[in-house]
Parts: structure tokens; C-alpha cells; sequence
């Protein structure tokens, strides 16, 4: 078969859950002898908006397309005609047999419609709640926590999060990432070195001018057209796959038909991973492992850590940061100030491979989301090495931890504080974990059983191009 992936960033600048599972999925399938393309943005601000490139990885044909989100208008974020053509192109090259979709963002709702017009059977893969959120997926509201229910009034509010992008500040990009190159800089390292705190608060200042100008009636508008162009889109995929039923749910409320959504758990790597045998030791070591960012809570488990190190506990703790420190530089830094003088280290990133090694150097995994977690890599990582797992209560993650792990209770410091204690004072022993209660599907399993969703949905849609085919010979 002839795949097309879609995914919003790749690896291996971009290690998050859906840019790993894609890199894994796509290459358990090229061993299987189909023929994959993987279609997906990077951000480069020394390239030209929407300029392309094509080079293998690993068996992989992999078509990249440069997107600054440099729009001139929100609508642009979503349905985006420069990408549509970028796609059409890539569907005339790869002539793939089945599209799947593992993220749209940063590129267009109207891919599902596009392929789905040539007779190519489309997959959704869902990892987060983007297509019903405008605000990255997350359905977090900055000021008032999760979005339980979308309410168009706060989804106005995130409209502003998204405002056009002036020229001059385009101009202004290429001249400054330019400059590095002609120093011999990656594009990795002229970003790196530009003052991202600053830009920030340029960033945010721009951000609450353009809400002020633009009237609340407007931007309820446009984030009505967002919304329903996703649930248009939605109409023209054959069958979307939910990592967790929590997640299936709240999409079958936001209006995908519940006859194609289908709860499937994400493979693994599961060879990187074997149970680790836990030593006693001190001080107690908790660990986060994932994107240091908001959303993630890691500033709520700092809050927690230092209250509970600060507490009644006996035994001395230490806590390690495992993750991109340059993705969100901003909030690194407040995390580093309020870290000051305490038992807290940024390791920062590691290579993949070597994550049994980082769950063996750790008593337990800290998941302190804020936002309702779907089904996070790190969790059954830590389900794999055996390591105990304290995790907020919301989303997914109370339907998918095991007896032995804990919860506390969403967004509360002071509960996670009470977590973070009394694991520290419970008695251990040195000990080999058990193997998980509840068994991790493989990345080799998952691509036998994508194989075959892929080969029903083609059959089914044979007729429809034979059609189309003939219809192009007339």
C-alpha cells in the first residue's frame, strides 16, 4: 500500500507524543513493505512561507513544508488555500491509497475533502482536542481552566491569541534569522539566540491591542466559522481513532458522528522498555517527563514539591525536569526562579531510546496536567519500567492509571503536595516491579491492525474511484 501520513511537526527537531507515534507507526509500517510519505510543517524563519522540500529518513519519503504562521488573516490558521495545494501536489506525487491524518494543525481543514474527492479513504487520528479547540487543542482558557463545555464567548477570547501577522514583523524574522545563517547558524540555534522573552512580551502586548480594536461580536463570528468548519471537515473522514474513550466522548459531544469514531490505544515502542528493578534510596527522586509547558503543569508541581519538601515529610526529596527547555523559554525561566536553592534539576531532552534508563533513575512519575490529558506516552512509558505513577485526576488519566499509582485532585498544589509526601514516607523495599496490570499495545501490533483498517476502507472506496477514473478517460 502507499500511505500518506499527515502530522503538524516531525522528528527529529520535535519529540512530542503525536510527532513519536507518527515516526513509529510510519516506520513499523515501511518495515511491513508499504510505501510511506510523511507530509508535515517546520518552522523556519530563514526559508520563505510554504517552501518545500523533499528527503528520505529511515526508509520514510518525507515532503516538508516551511509555515511561519505568518497569516494575514485568522481564517488563514485553518483553512489555508497555499496548503491545499501544497497537499494536491503531494497527492499527485505519492498517489497514496490511503490518507491518515495524525494532526491538522498548521495545515488545512480542507485535506479531508480534497483526498476524499480523488476516492482516497481518509483516518483522523485524535490526540488531542484541536479540531473542537481554537486554542491549540487543549481546551484550557488561560484565565478559567479547562473548558468543561465550549462556550462560543471563550472561544472569542482565543481568537485573539491569533491575530495577523503585520508584514513588517515577516520582514523583520527573515532579516534577523538571515543574519544568523550568514553566521553559520542552524535555524534551531538562530531561534535559540533570539531574545524570546522580549518577543514575548511584544507578542502579548500586539495580542490585547487587537483584541480591543476588534469588536467581541467579530471574533464570536470567527470562532463560530472555525468550529464549523472542523465539524465540516469531519464529514468527509471515514473513521476517526481515540486514544482514550474519555477523548472519544467529548468529541462525539462536540458533533463527530459516533458510528466513526473508534476508541483505539496508541502503539509503543514497547522494545525501549523493560521493568526496571526499583532500589531504595535517598532522597525520594520524582521526576516529570514531557513538554515543559503550561499546560503541562509543571509550575503546579513545583508549587507542590516545594510545599511538600517544606512539610511534616521525614525524607529528604529531589526532583528532576526531563524535557525541551527552549520550546517555551519564557515559562522555563519563571520554573527556574521558583526552583531556586531547591532539590530541583532540568536535565532537559534525551534521546528516546534511552528512556528506560530515565524511568530506572526515578521513584515515581509526577503527570501535574492542566489540561484534560488524553492518552500521554510518558504514562505508559512508566507503566512499561514499572515506575509508580501520581497523576491530577482529570481527562484520561483517572480511567487509565493502574491500583498501585495515585490521583490527586486536578489543578489542586496542595492535594498533589499531600501525594508527593506520602509516597515519600511510605516504606519500600528494593524490589522488581511487576509486570503492568493492564498490557501496552505495541507499535507492531497497532501497525497490523492499521493494515488492516487501511485495506477495508480502501476496498470500500475502489468503486467510487473507478468511477472517478473513468470519468477522467471521457
Amino acid at each position: 500500500m502507499r500511505i500518506l501520513q499527515v502530522v503538524h511537526d516531525f522528528g527529529p527537531r520535535h519529540v512530542g507524543g503525536a510527532e513519536l507515534y507518527c515516526y513509529y507507526l510510519s516506520s513499523a509500517l515501511a518495515a511491513r513493505e508499504h510505501d510511506i510519505h510523511v507530509l508535515f510543517t517546520e518552522f523556519d524563519w530563514s526559508r520563505p512561507q510554504y517552501s518545500y522540500r523533499r528527503f528520505s529518513r529511515n526508509g520514510l519519503t518525507c515532503h516538508e513544508v516551511v509555515n511561519n504562521h505568518e497569516y494575514r488573516s485568522f481564517d488563514r490558521h485553518y483553512v489555508n488555500s497555499d496548503m491545499d495545494d501544497r497537499f494536491e501536489r503531494v497527492l499527485d506525487e505519492a498517489e497514496p491509497d490511503v490518507v491518515h491524518l495524525q494532526h491538522l494543525a498548521n495545515h488545512s481543514l480542507n485535506y479531508p475533502r480534497l483526498a476524499r474527492r480523488r476516492g482516497v479513504p481518509v483516518i483522523f487520528t485524535l490526540h488531542d482536542y484541536w479540531l473542537s479547540c481554537l486554542n491549540h487543542g487543549q481546551r484550557l482558557h488561560a484565565d478559567r481552566g479547562v473548558c468543561a463545555d465550549i462556550d462560543i464567548r471563550s472561544c472569542a477570547d482565543c481568537v485573539s491569541r491569533f491575530p495577523p501577522v503585520p508584514p513588517l514583523a515577516t520582514v523583520l524574522r527573515r532579516w534577523t534569522s538571515t543574519a544568523g545563517r550568514a553566521r553559520g547558524a542552524t535555524a534551531a540555534a538562530v531561534a535559540e539566540s533570539t531574545d524570546q522573552a522580549a518577543l514575548e512580551r511584544v507578542k502579548s502586548i500586539y495580542r490585547r491591542l487587537i483584541k480591543r480594536l476588534t469588536p467581541a461580536t467579530s471574533r464570536m463570528v470567527k470562532a463560530a466559522q472555525r468550529l464549523e468548519a472542523a465539524r465540516a471537515a469531519a464529514r468527509h473522514v471515514n473513521l476517526f481513532l481515540a486514544p482514550s474513550k474519555f477523548l472519544a466522548d467529548r468529541m462525539i459531544e462536540f458533533g463527530l458522528p459516533a458510528d466513526r469514531v473508534l476508541h483505539s490505544p496508541n502503539g509503543m515502542r514497547t522494545d525501549l522498555l523493560w521493568i526496571q528493578r526499583r532500589h531504595v534510596r535517598l532522597p525520594v527522586r520524582f521526576g516529570f517527563v514531557g513538554s515543559v509547558a503550561p499546560h503541562k503543569g509543571v509550575h503546579l508541581l513545583l508549587d507542590a514539591f516545594i510545599r511538600a519538601a517544606g512539610g511534616t515529610t521525614m525524607r529528604p526529596m529531589e526532583l528532576r525536569i526531563h524535557g525541551n527547555l527552549a520550546e517555551f523559554p519564557s515559562y522555563v525561566a519563571r520554573l527556574r526562579a521558583l526552583a531556586a536553592d531547591r532539590a530541583v534539576s532540568f536535565p532537559g531532552e534525551f534521546d528516546n531510546e534511552r528512556a528506560s534508563d530515565i524511568y530506572a533513575d526515578l521513584d515515581a512519575l509526577v503527570i501535574p496536567s492542566i489540561w484534560w490529558e488524553n492518552a500521554p506516552l510518558v504514562l505508559f512509558e512508566a507503566r512499561l519500567t514499572g515506575t509508580p505513577v501520581i497523576a491530577a485526576d482529570g481527562g484520561s488519566l483517572p480511567d487509565l492509571v493502574e491500583r498501585s499509582d495515585a490521583l490527586f485532585r486536578h489543578g489542586d498544589p496542595d492535594d498533589l503536595a499531600r501525594c508527593l509526601t506520602s509516597f515519600a514516607d511510605r516504606p519500600r523495599r528494593a524490589t522488581a516491579s511487576a509486570a503492568p496490570a493492564w498490557p501496552v499495545k505495541s507499535i507492531v501490533q497497532d501497525a497490523y491492525d492499521m493494515e488492516q483498517r487501511y485495506a477495508a476502507l480502501i476496498a470500500e472506496s475502489l468503486p467510487s474511484r473507478r468511477a472517478r477514473g473513468a470519468d477522467r478517460r471521457r
